[in-house]
């Protein structure tokens, strides 16, 4: 193989500074061609140059994929069987399924075969990318669900409503704190894991970082589970939001545009039929002495920084401990 995937990375990279303007033949000795450059638009592309008409395939995630006849072409390269990336942070993928299409067109004995093989590559990567869709959304689902609970558990601890927890909930905007109430410069951080879990994740230093608020850490037990019966799912939970609130409009308001923002629909099959157990939920103060690493002790170009911290380090800032059954009365 002539390039390796980093080159090749490199290589549309390259192509685009100048867009639609050249391309680059991956390996000279393919029964296929394989050409890389980049659309007038700056998207990276894979093109596959044939001598029989490509049969037209499904888009695959993120991956528009075309065929088409190519005027004044070789004799051997009168189609084209195109694909082009839509999103440059799937670059390394796209640099994969690049260098799986070179290996099996150079082990295929004729046109005919190298294309069943581009064919079978192709129908592997859409059923990797569907696991990986749903496991990611999987994950997604459980952190979200545990936020929701844990929306439940602030309204039990502080007095303040469901509406007004549901108003400060930030989880699905990016910000530090999953939720915020800046009138009183108080915030909580929800971490949602397994029963088994030795430690949490900190995605970054400012999710703990206490310099202008004071800050609550929650640690939710969440749990997957086939009985529905004795389960919770998020619309069952969503529902149980709405009923204590006084007014449910303002908490349809708030939770739908954080579900719609996080990707996630109520009535999917993923979401309705996904239910959960909720085990023991602790709340802990971050103050002085917390396990952490604070921003101002950060060295200077250090970035992208996360980290884990051991349960067991976090018990001497406990504040309070409770079970689900509020939720799941």
């Amino acid at each position: 193989m002539s390039l390796s995937i980093n080159e090749i990375i490199s290589l549309w990279r390259d192509e685009a500074r100048r867009p639609g303007r050249t391309n680059h033949e991956l390996d000279t000795s393919l029964r296929l061609p394989i050409v890389l450059g980049c659309t007038v638009d700056g998207l990276p592309y894979i093109m596959l140059l044939t001598e029989r008409q490509p049969k037209t395939l499904n888009r695959l995630e993120a991956i528009d994929v075309r065929v088409s006849m190519r005027g004044n072409a070789r004799p051997r390269e009168k189609w084209a069987l195109t694909f082009t990336l839509q999103d440059w942070s799937l670059i390394h993928a796209f640099g994969e399924i690049c260098l799986a299409f070179a290996n099996r067109i150079a082990d295929a004995p004729s046109e005919d075969a190298a294309l069943r093989q581009i064919y079978a590559t192709v129908d592997q990567w859409q059923r990797l990318l569907k696991i990986s869709r749903n496991s990611d959304m999987a994950k997604l689902l459980r952190g979200t669900f545990g936020e929701l609970v844990a929306a439940m558990e602030i309204t039990r601890q502080t007095g303040k409503t469901i509406e007004e927890v549901c108003v400060a909930w930030q989880g699905p905007y990016a910000a530090p704190q999953d939720f915020q109430f800046p009138d009183e410069k108080t915030a909580w951080e929800v971490k949602t894991i397994h029963k088994t879990a030795e430690s949490i994740t900190i995605s970054s230093p400012e999710q703990l970082d206490t310099s202008d608020r004071s800050i609550k850490l929650m640690v939710l037990e969440i749990q997957e589970t086939k009985d529905m019966e004795h389960g919770l799912t998020l619309p069952q939970l969503v529902d149980r939001l709405r009923e204590k609130a006084a007014d449910p409009s303002t908490v349809t308001e708030y939770v739908d545009d954080g579900l719609a923002s996080l990707g996630l629909n109520l009535y999917s099959g993923l979401v309705s039929q996904t239910a959960f157990r909720i085990g023991t939920i602790s709340t802990y103060r971050v103050e002085d002495g917390f396990p952490r690493i604070e921003t101002g002790t950060i060295p200077a170009g250090v970035s992208n920084l996360t980290y884990h911290i051991s349960r067991s380090n976090l018990t001497p800032y406990l504040q309070s401990e409770s079970t689900s059954a509020m939720v799941e009365e």
